[in-house]
């Protein structure tokens, strides 16, 4: 069953840039619109996802609306470092080239881009494995949330 809502808690320690709200706004958007997200916890059952940042630790807060009970997941923080700084510095390039690049430098770092994400995606989806299932592509936006949450 999908996720019916999906809340960012206490988002007033997040960087709040237009660039940062809007990729936050998108990724959640995105995941609203489609996902495959099936916490073991919950099988079968429209769920309240709520996602925080404390302490160094990305914390997934699974609620059933009709029992308010709860399941969370914590994934750390600094175990990301090395896909968000990868990630931050292609999406960099990716932006500079855009604006003066040659178009095999721009499809380069796109392609550099899509394999970092879906790397990403995979060590999320380990992370997950046993708790919620997930496919690539809703591993994929959870990556993007993480990392505009950074």
């Amino acid at each position: 069953m999908p996720v019916s809502e999906f809340n960012i808690l206490g988002d007033d320690f997040l960087s709040q840039t237009r660039e940062n709200r809007r990729e936050r706004e998108i990724a959640i958007n995105d995941f609203l619109d489609a996902h495959y997200f099936e916490p073991a916890a919950f099988p079968d059952t429209k769920i309240k996802l709520n996602l925080t940042v404390k302490d160094g630790k990305f914390i997934f807060i699974l609620c059933d609306p009709k029992t308010e009970q709860e399941f969370i997941h914590i994934l750390s923080a600094p175990s990301f470092k090395k896909y968000f700084k990868e990630y931050a510095d292609i999406c960099d390039g990716y932006r500079n080239a855009v604006s003066g690049g040659t178009p095999a430098q721009i499809e380069t770092l796109d392609m550099a881009r899509r394999f970092l994400h879906n790397e990403a995606a995979e060590f999320i989806r380990d992370k997950f494995k046993g708790k919620i299932s997930i496919d690539k592509e809703t591993a994929r936006k959870i990556f993007t949330l993480l990392f505009s949450m950074k």
